[in-house]
């Protein structure tokens, strides 16, 4: 993954967002290192959303391929695999599908390789400067860092809000402003209100149960 993942993720906000489609784009020899082939999700057990399995280099009998302007669509023949958009250009039409599918897998390749010698390190931004900056283009608003500190509450209809900083947004803006890491991981810890600008003791192990819902496998 590119060190400059972060500038370039914030500048593909306008693009990446409203498409809600169920593939990675891959353009050239590189991977969008904002949606770097980031699964769908597909509905699970009890109705729970499951992420779908990265694209992976693969054989022409596990994949079908066609065309669509200057994309090659690589569609996997295993079930919650995701498809893959790769830009390739007017030629796309002039290549085989053993040369479309080895240039996929090259792609892959590139990007595990790049991906096994990348260190990330969470950029925080410092108590007192803003956390996010609303991006005109995409209406909305998008973080500055990797480091979110804020607070959830709800109000007196049950809709939560999470406030950062000295701004409030619901929980659809808040969702929003996540599809800016989609492909991305997470975690999350929760703490005491003031206690959002420190790091916090944690303790690996089993939890006591808090509730009586039975856990998904």
């Amino acid at each position: 993954m590119p060190t400059d993942a972060r500038a370039h993720r914030i500048s593909r906000v306008s693009q990446a967002f409203g498409r809600g489609s169920d593939c990675g784009r891959i353009s050239g020899n590189r991977v969008d290192a904002a949606r770097a082939c980031a699964p769908a999700s597909v509905i699970g057990i009890q109705g729970v959303q499951m992420r779908m399995k990265r694209p992976y280099v693969a054989t022409l009998d596990h994949v079908r391929i066609r065309w669509e302007g200057e994309y090659a669509i690589i569609e996997y023949l295993e079930p919650g695999a995701s498809t893959t958009h790769l830009k390739i250009g007017p030629h796309v039409r002039h290549m085989t599908l053993g040369e479309i599918l080895a240039l996929h897998n090259s792609v892959l390749q590139s990007q595990q390789e790049a991906a096994q010698s990348y260190h990330h390190v969470a950029v925080e931004v410092p108590e007192g400067r803003p956390q996010i900056r609303y991006h005109a283009g995409a209406t909305q608003w998008v973080p500055r860092g990797d480091v979110l500190r804020c607070l959830i509450s709800d109000d007196a209809d049950g809709e939560i809000a999470v406030h950062i900083d000295d701004l409030g947004l619901s929980a659809q803006e808040f969702c929003r402003m996540l599809k800016t890491f989609a492909g991305w991981g997470t975690r999350i810890v929760f703490v005491p209100e003031d206690e959002t600008g420190s790091e916090s003791t944690i303790e690996v192990r089993e939890p006591d149960d808090r509730a009586d819902a039975e856990p998904v496998h």
